[in-house]
Parts: C-alpha cells; structure tokens; sequence
C-alpha cells in the first residue's frame, strides 16, 4: 500500500504538473492500493460562495453536497500523478458518482480526509477505476463519502467488438416533469475549473477538447450534478444518499433541461439536452439514507 500523508489539504498547482506530464504505463496495473490522507480540513467561506456563484444555491450554514469533493480534488491529483498510477490522466471522463452523506456538513468545521484507489478494472470501452473519498469529523465519524467512477478511454480498437454497430435510437423527450432550462454559456467550463481546480483540457476550451477527441469542449459532469442538486426541491445539504450515471457529453455553449419528480422514497431526477433530446445524467436523491 503506498501512503501519501499531510497535515493540511497540500497545494494542487505540484500534483497537477505531475498529471499533465503523466503517461500511460505498457501495462496498466495497480500494483498496491493508492492512499492520500490531509488532517484538518476546513472549507473556506468565500471558495464555497464562489462556487455557489457558479453552481447554484442560495448561502447557508452547510456545505453544498457535491463541495466536499471539490474541496479535495489536491488529493485526487496527486494520486493520479503519483508515479504507481499506471493511467495518463489527461482526458479522462467521469462515469458516475455516489455520495453518502451521514449529515449535514458544516462550513466552520474541520474534518481529516482519506482518498483510495484500490483497483483498475479492463471494460469495453478502456479502464474504469474508482476514487473513494471519506470525511471524518472531529470524533472520528464518517459524515461524508463519495465514490466517483472515471474512465480511461481506449487509444486503440483492441476492445471494439466486430461488425457493424447498430444505430441508436433516437432519443425521446423526457417522461418526467420539467423543473429548469439552463443555457450554458462558452465560459462555464473554464468558471467552473477556477472553483473547482479541475482544468481538464476537454473542458476549457474547443481547441483544447479536439486534441482530446472531443468536438467541442464539455462542460464537467459534476457541475451538471452540483447544478441540479442546487434546483431539486428539496433540500441535498441533509442527509441523504446522491446517485448519477452520466450519459453523455454536454457540450459547450448549449443548452439542457432538468426533469424530475418524487418517486416513492426518492426524488429521481434526469437531465437532457434542450435542442436534441440526448440524455446527459440520470440520478436519484435519497433523504436520510
């Protein structure tokens, strides 16, 4: 197992030199579980506004849902930069996302952190690995978990299956009610890496997205997630259980629909591209899970 450990949230600027020169290994393989761990982590007022500003959400006394994985994306980076990370991290896509959320977080506490990667697995499209990212308070209770599924995508054709591929269907309008229309302006992908710390090329610019093969640049899918959990009518800073798959790119400028309706015990929730129907997450909200 290879350790690194802080006393405080370490500097991303370093770990992220790391992940922009980092390179594919012949054979990707983890050979032992990557951990990083920061002690006393406290959010900071004025980085949780700018993100809200962002985001969504109106000021209270708690942490947005989706922040506490924000705030640690340092320790993200330096586990992808860290020289047994066998995966260029350029580029990489974000899949899906679970987060448990024991209670409401508060901005003026201060909670010791823990990030793993314990594994890659070899899928169809390329490798799938997941971060698992756990807050602890000052007793030592787990009150926030995340795990975020992100994929390496194929270089090559060495997983693609023979033959032709099928036509998907034309995508549908959504069956449930809609809640909001956002359109999405040029900008938001690079307003969103200055809150968030994630200047993954494919989101900043079109020219920068193209030499990742994106046609244009694509707007992070936890923004898509923190902007919906911020306009569901109900409150995602208690506690609760956030579910989402992300579908497909939502590319930037453009525009998407928020769909959603109570369901049972939970809120389920999808968004859409405006113009052409395409979905771009599906996710479920859970109190008190």
């Amino acid at each position: 197992m290879a350790e690194l450990n802080f006393d405080r949230l370490p500097p991303a600027l370093p770990a992220f030199g790391k992940v922009v020169v980092s390179r594919a290994s012949k054979t990707v393989e983890l050979k032992e579980p990557l951990i990083a761990t920061a002690d006393n982590v406290k959010p900071r007022a004025m980085m949780v506004a700018a993100y809200r500003r962002v985001c969504g959400g109106t000021k209270s006394e708690f942490l947005p849902v989706c922040y506490p994985q924000v705030m640690v994306f340092p320790l993200h980076l330096h586990l992808m930069g860290h020289p047994d990370f066998p995966l260029a991290a350029m580029g990489m896509v974000h899949v899906s996302n679970r987060i448990e959320q024991a209670q409401p977080m508060r901005i003026d506490a201060s909670y010791d952190v823990s990030v793993e990667i314990n594994g890659i697995n070899e899928t169809a499209r390329g490798y799938e690995f997941d971060l698992v990212t756990e807050f602890q308070d000052a007793q030592g209770k787990v009150v926030w978990r995340g795990i975020t599924s992100i994929l390496s995508r194929r270089s090559d054709k060495s997983g693609a299956s023979s033959g032709a591929k099928k036509k998907p269907p034309a995508p549908k309008p959504s069956s449930l009610p809609e809640l909001a229309l956002w359109t999405l302006k040029g900008n938001l992908g690079r307003r969103y890496a200055l809150v968030s710390g994630d200047i993954n090329p494919i989101h900043i610019s079109a020219p920068t997205a193209k030499l990742l093969g994106f046609k244009r640049a694509i707007i992070h899918g936890m923004w898509t997630l923190a902007r919906s959990a911020a306009t569901l009518p109900v409150n995602t800073e208690e506690a609760g259980v956030l579910e989402v798959e992300f579908k497909t790119p939502l590319f930037l400028p453009g525009k998407a629909k928020l769909h959603g309706e109570a369901k049972a015990s939970d809120f389920v929730f999808e968004v859409k591209d405006a113009n052409n129907h395409k979905p771009i997450l599906s996710g479920k909200w859970t109190a008190g899970a």
